[in-house]
């Protein structure tokens, strides 16, 4: 069992429903609250529970509430247990994201997208201590498409990490995110990170990340900068 709470402030244009086309200034403070639990010794599943705090700078009063509720599984296919192994661990993903918070209307913001969102992929991790490389793939389609004109997305995610010992390591990598929107709009950013264990179980880490909205003809947004902050206590 893991428990975990993460407060994230996000800056920039993009609009309630997480969108960076074409979009206005708008600040989000999300906190988040997340359970995880193995079910087998090769399955986890895991819940994440938000609150959301809408800022937006169009004139419109902020909103907040509960935001969509995200739950999770990840199974273990195959275990690389020695360095000289050519292949990696691999993880197989999937979920779903639940419309749980509420939608934008005419003066309000919302705190949620409005979507149905199941999602699945795959996680490729490997070790060479003190370096580890990972890289992921996730497909997520948008059942509700009423309220806005964005369709499916693909995630791709790739990260390096360094351990300096066992209770420190630091991060780096980039994601791309793809819009099948008829478009060819897509998002990419850079992050960083550090995380720090404070005992066996109990852990801290702090990532920054800044991403732009690309199209077809090039940039067509500014970045936006978010700030994550996250602890995580574990015991299995």
């Amino acid at each position: 069992m893991a428990f975990s709470t993460s407060f994230r402030d996000t800056f920039g244009s993009f609009n309630p429903y997480g969108d960076l086309y074409k979009s206005r200034k708008s600040q989000s403070l999300n906190l988040a609250i997340g359970a995880a639990a193995r079910v087998t010794e090769h399955l986890e599943t895991s819940v994440v529970v938000p609150w959301v705090r809408q800022i937006r700078e169009d004139g419109i009063a902020p909103h907040s509430g509960l935001g969509d509720v995200t739950v999770g599984s990840r199974y273990q296919l195959l275990e690389s247990l020695f360095q000289d192994e050519w292949y990696p661990n691999i993880y197989l993903l999937a979920g779903m994201k639940f419309p749980t918070g509420s939608t934008i209307t005419k003066d309000i913001p919302g705190t949620g997208n409005g979507f149905w969102e199941p999602y699945f992929g795959s996680e490729f991790k490997k070790e060479w201590a003190p370096l580890t490389m990972s890289f992921s793939w996730q497909y997520t389609p948008k059942l509700n498409k009423v309220n806005t004109i964005k369709g499916d997305r693909i995630d791709l995610a790739e990260a390096l990490s360094w351990s300096f010992s066992r209770r420190f390591s630091v991060g780096i990598g980039s994601t791309q995110i793809w819009e099948l929107d008829g478009q060819g709009t897509r998002l990419a950013s850079g992050f960083a990170n550090a995380t720090s264990f404070v005992t066996q179980f109990w852990s801290f880490s702090a990532n920054f990340d800044s991403a732009f909205a690309l199209a077809r003809t090039g940039v067509n947004q500014e970045a936006v900068r978010s700030f994550t902050v996250t602890t995580r206590y574990g015991f299995y």
